[in-house]
């Protein structure tokens, strides 16, 4: 098939099968994985992409990783430019082939980590000649040369996994930059200026571990049940039992300690793979309008590797003419709906779905989305739980929150911990603390006590514990919900002003270093009229806020999103009563749009997130 869809270059292709025909048999398969593995696949560039390169390029990093909004302007109007796809299967050069396969087997046979490796996994994990739709480039080399002060610790290595820590402490993490939609960097544009966001991050890893013999791969969820978009990260194969072991080059560095939990609840996961995955995509082969993202041909589902081989049968309502969905599909929910990320079979009027995620909340769902079956969620114990509104029982819920608290969102809130927030007449005292913050935050909203000492004309934050506190802004207030502010100022040098002016400033967070010059602010106002002072960490906004309307949704069976109230805040919370046993929605129909699902247990909110419990089962290498 690949030849024929290389027309007249398929002459190119043959030529690097025929270098390799009298060779050793496993390098001649190895040749014949590399071409047919290019079938389908093509790479894009134009003038637009070189253009965001160049933008790239012109970032003074170190600090500076981000455009200014000039700059994304430009990167916007660069990305919608016009761009070419050309097909590997008309792209491929016999030498370009050969030095590929060539570079990969020099590397399986001088790393000792690679004795046994499979070669079906040599072929996916250390062999492939490009990730996705990037430039074609030859990049093992140059990948080599800036990793050449490894070369002797790794030629002494025994373990992929202590081999790929080294790379990963070596290489560090790309810096976040979201900013524009691009394809597929090139492996040199990402060598030469290492940003981007996690796809981006992986590309770069794999092409640094797989230059320098470690076989990884990038795993992926293509909904997120936390905040609804994708995710990827990358797995090592572990020579020593033949697992594959998770890890970033920051938080989650390589180990052969790790588990299978990086703080992120997945619900599906799927390994982008080199060749097509045909086997999975059979399974949509008889379907109706299958969902596209569930077409992608690179796709392996590896779920069980990281939860073990499971089932839940869940039984499926009537479509409208009363017969069976055609088609039913596994359903994550993300931007207010359950959007499909796998493909039910089947079985007198049951939807059985193999290899999930236990104690997460799924939903069966056609392809539109439609929920056709009471939502679920598969137990530790193999048991599937149904979410069923009670007629007969109410819950009495108090709300604080309508999106979970992410890992990322906890520490940067607990960064505060150990922070002074002190009151003094001059600004430069003498001090008194107001409060020491002890713990993290249970609100975005942290309001100081007075400990029975009002507020002086100046207030004055300050840590000396060694670690960074990051604040979003200080309020003093005339009330005790944040709603009548007074003005405030920052008091000191120039540069102190520079430094905490945005302190002052909504979503404008800042980091309050140790050493720093303190920050010291003062109150516009007599000191008298201050009833409340608030520190406000850095945080997502989904906490209950005065004066905001929220509506409480549960799920009411086959008549789906029902409403259990709506009601305005007066405070920092929000008391409801739900049907027992539902699944639940709070919305925010002031502003924002981050919200997820959530039910009610042990007398609190608990989603996704909160609902994780630890796998006991042992990760098979099948």
């Amino acid at each position: 098939m690949v030849l024929s869809e290389a027309g007249s270059n398929s002459r190119e292709l043959q030529a690097a099968l025929d270098h390799y025909k009298e060779t050793d048999k496993r390098i001649h398969a190895t040749a014949v994985y590399t071409v047919g593995a290019a079938l389908g696949r093509k790479g894009v560039a134009g003038e637009g992409l070189d253009s965001i390169e160049a933008l790239y390029r012109s970032l003074p990093g170190k600090y500076q990783w981000l455009l200014t909004p000039d700059q994304q302007k430009r990167g916007r109007q660069y990305a919608a430019m016009p761009v070419v796809s050309t097909s590997d299967a008309e792209a491929l050069t016999k030498e370009f082939i050969i030095s590929n396969i060539d570079d990969a087997w020099a590397l399986r046979k001088s790393r000792k980590w690679l004795d046994g490796l499979p070669d079906e996994l040599f072929c996916e994990m250390l062999l492939p000649y490009r990730i996705d739709n990037e430039p074609l480039t030859l990049w093992r080399g140059r990948y080599r040369a800036w990793l050449s002060d490894l070369e002797d610790s790794l030629a002494d290595c025994h373990s992929s996994v202590a081999a790929a820590r080294m790379i990963a402490e070596r290489i560090g993490s790309c810096h976040y930059n979201d900013q524009l939609p691009t394809p597929h960097r090139s492996a040199l544009a990402l060598l030469e200026m290492p940003l981007g966001y996690c796809r981006d991050d992986c590309d770069r890893t794999l092409y640094a571990m797989r230059a320098m013999g470690v076989p990884v791969a990038v795993d992926r969820i293509l909904v997120s049940p936390e905040n609804g978009a994708g995710h990827s990260w990358t797995v090592v194969w572990d020579n020593i039992d033949g697992l594959m072991r998770l890890f970033d080059n920051g938080a989650y560095l390589p180990t052969r300690d790790s588990i299978y939990y990086d703080q992120r609840r997945k619900g599906k996961i799927y390994r982008s793979t080199f060749a097509p995955e045909l086997e999975r995509l059979a399974r949509y082969r008889e379907a109706v309008s299958p969902p596209q993202i569930l077409l992608d041909s690179h796709l392996k589902d590896v779920t069980s590797e990281y939860f073990g081989h499971n089932r839940a049968e869940v039984e499926l309502w009537s479509n409208p003419d009363g017969g069976h969905h055609a088609d039913v599909y596994l359903g994550v929910f993300a931007g207010g709906r359950f959007n499909p990320v796998d493909i039910a079979t089947l079985r007198g009027g049951k939807a059985i779905f193999t290899d999930i995620e236990p104690n997460m909340i799924f939903a069966p769902v056609t392809s539109d989305g439609y929920v056709c079956g009471y939502p679920f969620m598969l137990d530790s114990d193999g048991g599937v739980v149904s979410f069923i509104p009670s007629d007969s029982r109410r819950d009495k819920l108090t709300l604080t929150r309508k999106y979970p608290i992410r890992f990322h969102l906890r520490e940067r809130m607990a960064s505060v911990v150990g922070l002074h927030v002190q009151t003094g007449p001059t600004p430069h005292g003498p001090w008194r603390d107001l409060e020491v913050i002890e713990s993290a935050p249970n609100h975005n909203y942290r309001r100081i006590s007075f400990q029975h000492r009002l507020p002086e004309q100046y207030l004055r934050l300050y840590k000396r514990d060694g670690k960074p506190a990051l604040i979003s802004m200080l309020m003093a207030c005339r009330d005790s919900l944040g709603l009548d502010c007074i003005p405030l100022s920052v008091a000191g040098s120039d540069e102190s002003r520079n430094r905490y002016e945005r302190i002052l400033i909504p979503d404008q967070s800042f980091q309050l270093d140790t050493g720093a010059e303190d920050c010291v602010v003062k109150i516009e106002a007599s000191p008298s009229e201050v009833k409340s002072v608030f520190l406000i960490p850095p945080n997502d906004d989904n906490y209950i806020l005065p004066e905001q309307e929220y509506e409480l949704m549960f799920f009411a069976g086959a008549d789906g999103w029902k409403s259990a109230g709506k009601k305005t805040a007066t405070g920092f919370s929000l008391d409801f009563e739900a049907p027992a046993g539902a699944l639940l929605w709070l919305r925010n129909l002031t502003k924002g749009r981050e919200e997820q699902i959530f039910i009610w247990r042990k007398g609190r909110q608990m989603f996704n997130i909160d609902l994780y419990e630890a796998p006991c089962f042992t990760p098979t290498t099948d």
